[in-house]
């Protein structure tokens, strides 16, 4: 009996250690981890010798006129094998544009890794014929290729023909793709 009163008292202690420690929530923390450097390497302007291309965008207010690597809309020429793209919009995404295109990662060449992130706050509302959001085309890849896309609100699409979200088109082979996405509100389409 008295073994048990001494080993409620460990167990106890073990799991609010673990539970506090920095251990816990260890993919959260290698997430954060990994937005830290891409930043870090795309404001050095690094690029591996030309072969890799680093973009993170962080963005408080979403307008139409922003376009290209400031919405993380990457064509990537022949030379470049790796690709990390970031882009965080706080605020949501209220567009006229007629293709609305956020996050859309396309190379020429073949693709050694692919690190695609979107994270969109307070939602969408479109009135976009077409819309790709986190969108990776690639001809192939001998790597991994890694594609995450969040929306953390409501995608509201209004005369939409066409919506992509998260798609992955790979023309030849892949050795790995992770692909996640997750709308915490709804999809609502007109």
């Amino acid at each position: 009996m008295r073994q048990i009163f001494f080993a409620i008292p460990f167990c106890l202690g073990s799991l609010l250690f673990f539970t506090t420690s920095p251990w816990a929530g260890s993919q959260h923390i290698h997430k954060t981890y990994k937005q830290r450097l891409i930043k870090s390497r795309a404001e050095r302007g690094y690029d591996n010798h030309g072969r890799a291309l680093y973009n993170f965008k962080e963005i408080d207010e979403y307008s139409d006129d922003l376009k290209g690597e400031e919405i993380g809309d990457l064509k990537v020429g022949s030379g470049v094998r790796e690709v990390y793209n970031v882009v965080i919009v706080h605020n949501g995404i209220d567009s006229e544009k007629e293709e609305l295109e956020v996050g859309k990662v396309k190379m020429k060449s073949a693709a050694k890794n692919v690190h695609n992130e979107v994270i969109v706050e307070d939602g969408i509302t479109a009135e976009s014929e077409e819309m790709e959001i986190g969108t990776v085309k690639v001809k192939s890849s001998d790597g991994v290729i890694h594609n995450e896309v969040v929306i953390d609100g409501n995608i509201i699409a209004e005369g939409g023909k066409e919506m992509e979200i998260g798609t992955v088109r790979i023309n030849g082979q892949a050795e790995r793709v992770d692909n996640n996405v997750r709308v915490e509100g709804g999809i609502h389409a007109k």
